[in-house]
């Protein structure tokens, strides 16, 4: 089985204005699309919940400031040969690792092919971020 995890993503445009001071001034939020995050090779009879591997990773990947909102929109369990998400989208795909979450995916649409991966930290932060080329594309 795998979990997958759709997020929303927010701008306030109003926070580009240099004279914008939040919580005083009127935001202007636009839904500006979302991620999806895949953790494979999830056993429903392991140590560790679904439920708590949402808990855990919520908190890696929701971010909330004046200017950029992430958020959790719904979960679910899914076959490991199922693909929810659209062939232009690239996921990230999550494993745990010496207790820390690490993030990678291939974007396909890249006039280079990559591989991108970070170490997720809290409230959408990123350390170690790399990417390796994979090559041309054919």
């Amino acid at each position: 089985m795998k979990l997958i995890i759709d997020t929303q993503h927010k701008e306030n445009y109003a926070a580009h204005n240099d004279e914008y001071v939040h919580g005083v001034d009127r935001p202007y939020w636009k839904y500006k699309g979302g991620s999806t995050y895949v953790v494979e090779n999830v056993s429903i009879s392991s140590a560790m919940s679904v439920k708590d591997i949402v808990r855990e990773v919520r908190s890696l990947i929701e971010s909330r400031d004046p200017s950029f909102q992430e958020y959790i929109l719904d979960w679910g369990l899914y076959d490991n040969d199922e693909v929810t998400w659209d062939k232009w989208e690239a996921p990230w795909f999550l494993k745990k690792e010496d207790d820390k979450w690490k993030a990678s995916r291939k974007p396909t649409h890249w006039t280079v092919p990559v591989e991108e991966s970070y170490t997720m930290l809290p409230e959408g932060g990123r350390e170690n971020y790399g990417y390796v080329e994979l090559g041309e594309v054919a």
